[in-house]
């Protein structure tokens, strides 16, 4: 059990930021993304945070994400940019690999030079760009990577149902169908009262009336991501000494993302696993405290200042005093 909420989340500070949109121009089209900075203040780090969770467009994250740059981008003189789904050329995107490549590219063309620290909250579609930005990478936080299965239950008949259910699911993004949208929110929402799911429902029925063409294009890969990422995660080679967190909501499902966390440790030299408490795929919707457990785990990377560090002492140090579940969702 680790320190009480309370205590850790004491030394967050939250300061001023600045907001403002970069338009980039890759290969002909245009990227939106999102810059956020302490005003006044003399860029000294660089944080890339990739933002693709879950089934929720851009304007349901920015609160979230602009709270935790309220407590990074001040204490640590730090420069926020925030790649969401108009950042991505998402069309022309067909598999895992392509993923890598358009992620990669973006970065690359982002206004700055030498290392960074990388966030990863997209499911793991930002994985594959890790080892092609190894070299610039002073520390990764993936959260709620999903998808890397054992070799048993890939290809399974479990698996095949899981693949035939995700698919019909998304028949009503297919179609743009608000009210049935609706329905996943309780799959991937923490919540501790009906009244908190028809918060979340609200909440993401209006930013759904305002997502791009892009966003809801997104949705859609959802199918192909839980057959080909096994596989393809299965050919990568071992990553090394860059620091990597791998941050799970305390209740979201151990087949689909703890499962998966655990794998990539394997392969990953210097990683850990940690927790957002209190929360599952939604921690941007989920309430106050899984976004301080976000800025929490984010503040103490940032700490070490681009040096090398080893994660196994940070995740010791960070060990959330959390509610956790047992057994598969």
């Amino acid at each position: 059990r680790g320190p009480s909420t309370d205590a850790m989340f004491s030394g967050l500070t939250q300061g001023a930021v600045s907001e403002s949109s970069l338009e980039l121009n890759i290969k002909g089209k245009k990227r939106s993304v999102l810059v956020l900075v302490p005003p006044g203040s003399k860029i000294e780090a660089v944080i890339v945070y990739v933002s693709l969770p879950c089934f929720i467009p851009i304007s349901l994250q920015k609160q979230a994400v602009e709270t935790i740059a309220k407590y990074l981008c001040a204490s640590f003189k730090a420069k926020m940019f925030v790649l969401y789904e108009d950042s991505f050329d998402i069309p022309q995107i067909n598999s895992v690999e392509d993923w890598g490549h358009e992620m990669s590219s973006v970065i690359e063309a982002l206004p700055f030079q030498g290392k960074f620290v990388f966030v990863d909250n997209s499911l793991g579609k930002g994985i594959p760009s890790i080892w092609k930005l190894e070299s610039r990478l002073a520390a990764c936080v993936i959260i709620n990577p999903c998808a890397w299965f054992n070799e048993e239950f890939h290809g399974s008949p479990a698996h095949k149902g899981m693949v035939k259910s995700i698919t019909a699911s998304l028949q009503p993004y297919v179609d743009r169908k608000l009210d049935e949208c609706v329905n996943t929110v309780g799959n991937v929402c923490f919540a501790e009262s009906t009244e908190d799911i028809d918060r979340a429902v609200s909440l993401y029925k209006e930013a759904m009336k305002v997502a791009s063409d892009n966003w809801w294009l997104l949705q859609l890969f959802g199918p192909s991501h839980l057959q080909d990422f096994q596989p393809f995660c299965k050919s990568l080679p071992k990553l090394g000494e860059v620091p990597v967190v791998l941050l799970c909501g305390s209740f979201s499902s151990p087949v689909m993302v703890r499962e998966t966390a655990s794998r990539f440790a394997g392969i990953m030299l210097n990683a850990g696993i940690s927790y957002i408490q209190d929360s599952n795929m939604w921690f941007e919707v989920e309430g106050e405290i899984p976004t301080k457990s976000v800025a929490y785990i984010l503040t103490e990377v940032m700490h070490h200042e681009g040096r090398p560090f080893k994660v196994s002492e940070l995740v010791a140090k960070t060990l959330l005093h959390r509610k956790t579940q047992t057994g598969p969702k």
